[in-house]
Parts: C-alpha cells; sequence; structure tokens
C-alpha cells in the first residue's frame, strides 16, 4: 500500500463529498494530535491514573477507525462516528471527572458545531438536543447525588491543558466552518455565473432562430406574392387573348373590305363591339374579386379563378 495514499484525502465523487472529505481529515488528524499527547501525559504522569489512559486511549482508536472509514469514501457513516464519539466521549468524561463543573463541559459545544459541519441543519440540531439532554441528564444526576466519585483531581495544571485543548479543538472546527462556508459560497457563485452564461447562449441561439424565422418567413410570403402574381398575370393573359385577338382580326378585315360591302362592314364592327364586351366584363370581374381562388390552367400551372366571385355577385 502507498503511504501517500493513507495520509491524503481521498478523492470522492461529488465535489460535495470531497469537501466534507476535507473538513473530516482536518478534523481527525487535530483529534488524534490532541488525544496522543493526552495519552502521553496520562502514561507518564506521578501517579498513573488508569482511567484517563484507557479512556484516551479508547478515544484513539475510535478516531483512527474513523480514518479508515474515511479511507473507504463512508463519508456519511465517518461524520456519524465522529459525532456520536465525540458526544459519548464527552458525556462519559464529564460523569467521571466532576459532572457539571468539569472543564470537559466545553466538548459539548464542539459536539454540535462539528455535528452541523459534518450532517448539515438537520444533524446540527439532532446533536443540540443530544448535547442539551446529556447536560440536562447530568445535572440531574449530580442533583440527586448519584454522581460518581470524581476519578480526577482538578488542579490548575491540569485544567489549563485541558481547556487549551477544547480552544485548540475548537478554533480548528470554526476555522474549517468559516473555510466551509466560503467554499460554499463560492460554488454558490460560480452555479450563478454558470446559469447565466448559460442564460446568455440560450438568449443569443433563442435570437439567432428568431433571425432565422423571420428571414423563413420573409421567404415563405416573398415566395406566395410570386406565385400569386404569376397566377394573375396567367389569368389576365388567359382571359384577355382571345377578346384582343377577335379585335384585331376585326380591325385588320374592316381595313381590307371594300366599302360597298356594308354587311360584311357590320358584321366585323359587331365582332368588334362583342369583343369590348368581354374585355369590359372581364375587367369586372377583375374588379369583383374578393376571395383568391385558382383553377387548374395547364399541367402544373394554376391561374386566378376571376368567375367565381362574380358568380356570387
Amino acid at each position: 500500500m502507498d503511504i501517500r495514499s493513507v495520509i491524503t484525502v481521498p478523492e470522492m465523487e461529488s465535489e460535495e463529498e470531497t469537501r466534507i472529505a476535507h473538513i473530516l481529515f482536518i478534523i481527525i488528524v487535530s483529534s488524534v494530535i490532541l488525544t496522543t499527547t493526552y495519552l502521553i501525559i496520562a502514561m507518564f504522569e506521578s501517579p498513573f491514573q488508569l482511567y484517563r489512559f484507557l479512556m484516551s486511549l479508547t478515544l484513539l482508536l475510535i478516531i483512527l477507525a474513523s480514518y479508515a472509514l474515511l479511507h473507504l469514501q463512508k463519508i456519511h457513516a465517518t461524520s456519524i462516528v465522529v459525532s456520536i464519539s465525540g458526544l459519548i466521549f464527552t458525556t462519559v468524561t464529564v460523569l467521571l471527572t466532576g459532572g457539571i463543573r468539569a472543564p470537559m463541559v466545553g466538548g459539548y459545544f464542539l459536539v454540535f458545531l462539528v455535528a452541523g459541519i459534518l450532517l448539515g441543519k438537520k444533524g446540527g440540531i439532532i446533536f443540540t438536543l443530544l448535547s442539551l439532554i446529556s447536560w440536562a441528564g447530568i445535572f440531574v444526576v449530580e442533583y440527586s447525588g448519584n454522581l460518581p466519585v470524581s476519578l480526577v483531581e482538578h488542579d490548575i495544571l491540569r485544567i489549563w491543558i485541558l481547556n487549551s485543548m477544547l480552544f485548540a479543538m475548537a478554533a480548528t472546527v470554526i476555522y474549517l466552518a468559516i473555510k466551509y462556508l466560503g467554499e460554499v459560497l463560492g460554488l454558490v457563485k460560480r452555479q450563478r455565473d454558470n446559469l447565466e452564461e448559460m442564460v446568455s447562449i440560450r438568449t443569443r441561439e433563442l435570437e439567432d432562430a428568431n433571425k432565422d424565422l423571420k428571414k423563413q418567413q420573409e421567404d415563405l410570403i416573398h415566395a406566395e406574392q410570386q406565385r400569386v402574381m404569376m397566377e394573375s398575370v396567367g389569368a389576365a393573359l388567359h382571359h384577355f387573348s382571345q377578346p384582343l385577338t377577335a379585335m384585331e382580326m376585326a380591325i385588320e378585315k374592316i381595313m381590307t373590305v371594300e366599302r360597298s360591302d356594308e354587311f360584311q362592314k357590320e358584321k366585323l364592327y359587331n365582332l368588334y363591339k362583342k369583343s369590348k364586351k368581354d374585355l369590359d366584363d372581364i375587367l369586372n370581374k377583375f374588379q369583383q374579386i374578393r376571395k383568391y381562388r385558382t383553377k387548374p390552367y395547364a399541367v402544373g400551372i394554376e391561374i386566378l379563378d376571376i368567375d367565381s366571385d362574380s358568380k356570387e355577385n
């Protein structure tokens, strides 16, 4: 096994788990250093106090087990073990070292503070309630006279050492809380910036799509206008061609007929009048168009239907 993998923080799947793993690593390493120091003091103090030695050794083993859980990537389980072991160790120590006047009472503050950081708001509330219940239970036991005889005499040096350790742990936890809060705020800011960038990109995409849609709509309208124009022109050419041809023939005949042939002239003149009337009718039909309708003219070609509206009128 690589020693570096043992003394470093394991990589987690998510950024949030990695952040919690770093906090656990610092808490566990700090606890190992402080507990080992306290254990060494208990081994060499005179007279030798078995209680302090066993309590320190038990706590050190629990901390090392938590470290092993951390390297197994059991983040939630490690957080629970650290919080519960802190609560139990604090309660037992307070019960056996003088009750509510024991210096270790300050450990309850560390318990719910650590639980809040590791387990979130819900975990912090639960361990705060458990700490208050434990504190109230110790008070009831001491008030009823059932508190065990203190195994430790609280001289000035011992109280100073214990409080110094508590202050060091409190400073570490508060530092981690501030660091964690800063990281969370930084994460929120990055997510907000990413969201703003995504919204900006999406807005540009929608604007481009809207421009394309408008261009397609304009092209479609233009194509429709072209089609209607061609159908209208086709209808006009179709309907005007016959009377114009008849008028042209009539005029040409008039120019070539003898003056004496009055009957032929009258016949051509009547043809001319009829053609002119047909043109007037066609113009009138164009003026009466109210709806767009077409009719087949040739294969694949439609022309404007000028007869339907005039029939309805």
